[in-house]
C-alpha cells in the first residue's frame, strides 16, 4: 500500500522546543499511523502563502477527545452546511491519568510516581487490570504508548465525522503545560495561511488551563486582528458540571436531529475497549461522565466574544 507523509514544524524559540504538525494519510496499521504522528523533525518551514479560505472553518481541539464532547455539535454543523473543515488537535494528551487506571497500577511516569508499584482499580469495569493477563497489544502502556493510543482514538472520531486525513493536523504540546508562546506560534500561523478562516477553539472561561490557554491566546489574535472571525465554546465540565455561567452564551444545537447518529458515531470511537488490538477506551476511562452527558442531550454553548 502507497504511503506518503508530510512533515512541518514550527520552531518556538521563546518555548524553547520544537513543536510538529503533520497530514495523516494511508497506513497499514495503528501502530504505523501513531508512529508517524510522533515523528518529530525540527525543520523550519517558508512562511504560508494566504488561500482563499471564506468558506473554511479550522477547529483547535486542546486534547482527543474536546473535538467531540465540546465542538462536535458545530462541526457536524458546519460539514453540514459545506463548510470546508480542517482539525487541529494540539497535544495527544500523554499524561492524562486514565493511564494508569487502564494499566491496574501507578509507576515511575505517573504524576504521582511516589506511588509507583501500587495497584489503581479501574472504576468505567469495576476492575483492575493487568496488561500483561489480559495481552494488551502493547503490553504495558508508557506515557508514549498511551499518547499513540490516544491518538488511534482520535482518528476514529475524526473519520467518523467524515473529515478527510489531508484536513487534520497533529501537533504535541504536553498536556496540563500548554504555554503561550507555544499555543500563539500554532494558531498564528493558520490565521496568516488561512485569513478569512472562521477559528474556533475553547473559551478564556474554561476549568481546565490547556483549554482556557486556547481560548486566551485566540481572543488576543482576534483583537489584534490577526484573526478576523472566532467562536468560543465552553466545555461540558466548565458548563454542566462546574455551572460556570457566562452571561451573554448562547445554546448550539444540531441543525438536523438525525445527525445525532454521526455524534454517537464519534463518541462511541473513544469508548472501544479491544486491548488485544490497541484500542482501551481512553475518551470513556477519562471522562465518561461528560460522554453520557453529550449523548443524552446533544448541545454545546458558545460564549459572546
Amino acid at each position: 500500500m502507497k504511503k506518503w507523509l508530510f512533515i512541518l514544524s514550527i520552531p518556538l524559540v521563546a518555548a524553547g522546543l520544537v513543536v510538529a504538525v503533520m497530514s495523516m494519510h494511508k497506513y497499514k496499521t495503528y501502530g504505523e499511523q501513531a508512529a508517524a504522528t510522533r515523528a518529530m523533525e525540527a525543520v523550519k518551514p517558508a512562511a504560508p502563502k494566504p488561500v482563499p479560505s471564506k468558506n473554511v472553518v479550522i477547529y483547535f481541539s486542546p486534547h482527543a477527545d474536546d473535538e467531540v464532547l465540546t465542538m462536535g455539535v458545530p462541526l457536524i454543523n458546519d460539514i453540514r452546511a459545506g463548510k470546508e473543515v480542517y482539525l487541529v488537535l494540539m497535544s495527544p494528551g500523554s499524561h492524562s491519568f486514565a493511564r494508569e487506571r487502564i494499566n491496574g497500577a501507578y509507576d515511575i511516569e505517573s504524576n504521582r510516581a511516589e506511588l509507583a508499584g501500587k495497584k489503581l482499580k479501574d472504576n468505567l469495569y469495576k476492575s483492575y487490570h493487568d496488561p500483561y493477563k489480559e495481552h494488551y497489544k502493547d503490553g504495558w502502556l508508557t506515557r508514549k504508548e498511551f499518547g499513540d493510543a490516544r491518538l488511534r482514538e482520535f482518528y476514529l472520531a475524526a473519520a467518523a465525522f467524515g473529515i478527510p486525513k489531508d484536513r487534520i493536523r497533529v501537533y504535541n504540546v504536553v498536556n496540563d503545560n500548554f504555554l503561550y508562546s507555544q499555543v500563539r506560534a500554532i494558531m498564528a500561523s493558520y490565521a496568516k495561511k488561512f485569513p478569512d478562516a472562521t477559528f474556533k477553539t475553547m473559551s478564556r472561561y474554561d476549568v481546565h488551563p490547556d483549554h482556557a490557554m486556547c481560548g486566551r491566546v485566540m481572543d488576543d489574535l482576534f483583537r489584534e486582528h490577526i484573526v478576523k472571525h472566532w467562536v468560543a465554546y465552553l466545555s461540558i465540565t466548565t458548563d454542566r458540571i462546574m455551572k460556570v455561567k457566562v452571561p451573554g452564551s448562547q445554546m448550539v444545537v444540531l441543525r438536523n436531529p438525525a445527525d445525532k447518529a454521526i455524534l454517537l458515531r464519534a463518541c462511541k470511537a473513544y469508548n472501544i475497549w479491544k486491548p488485544t488490538e490497541g484500542l482501551y477506551a481512553i475518551g470513556y476511562h477519562s471522562v465518561p461522565i461528560e460522554f453520557d452527558m453529550l449523548m443524552k442531550k446533544p448541545y454545546t454553548k458558545k460564549v459572546p466574544l
